[in-house]
């Protein structure tokens, strides 16, 4: 809020870009968490299907 308050003082708008929704229930992703619980951490290559480019 300070900040946009601050912004708006100086003349300058502020417009909030975010997607909340990025997933979807087919996603490798989620099919991750759902196969393997939520505390799994998926990483580049670290999946048959996502080749590493690390």
């Amino acid at each position: 809020k300070k900040l946009v308050d601050e912004a708006h003082a100086r003349g300058i708008r502020v417009m909030l870009d975010a997607v909340f929704n990025h997933l979807g229930d087919t996603s490798m992703q989620w099919q991750d968490v759902i196969q393997r619980g939520k505390n799994h951490v998926l990483l580049i290559g670290s999946h048959q299907k996502v080749p590493s480019f690390l």
